[in-house]
């Protein structure tokens, strides 16, 4: 069974990080959930309380097969703090693993370096 890794945080889009874990649990993939929070307990854009699986200190990239990240505000809440996303970004793009970005998030991916002389697509403000 493949096994991915979903980044929740505070202000994380509810359709883009709940409907896209729930889609991927329905077809079969096992999905870990993280959070750069300094706690397990997030709180979506529009008010859902979710328990998070993983601080992401405690995250192996081997351990997984593609990184999912969702938009939202939390986006541009932490693009630009110094966290350990690019290093996981960075792990998971030099080991050839899918890496998803919706809507804002590709800022993310942006900000780890990994963007530059490619197509993608993004949020339009972006």
């Amino acid at each position: 069974m493949k096994k991915g890794l979903l980044l929740l945080n505070n202000n994380v889009e509810d359709i883009e990080s709940l409907a896209t874990r729930d889609l991927l649990i329905r077809s079969g993939y096992d999905i870990t959930t993280f959070t750069l929070e300094k706690e397990l307990n997030i709180k979506t854009a529009y008010g859902v309380n979710i328990k998070v699986d993983r601080l992401i200190n405690d995250i192996n990239e081997a351990d997984f097969d593609f990184l999912v990240l969702p938009g939202g505000k939390h986006v541009s809440e932490w693009v630009n703090k110094k966290t350990p996303l690019n290093k996981l970004i960075n792990e998971f793009n030099d080991n050839d693993k899918l890496i998803a970005a919706i809507c804002a998030a590709p800022l993310f991916l942006s900000k780890a370096g990994i963007l530059k002389d490619k197509d993608y697509t993004a949020f339009p403000s972006v």
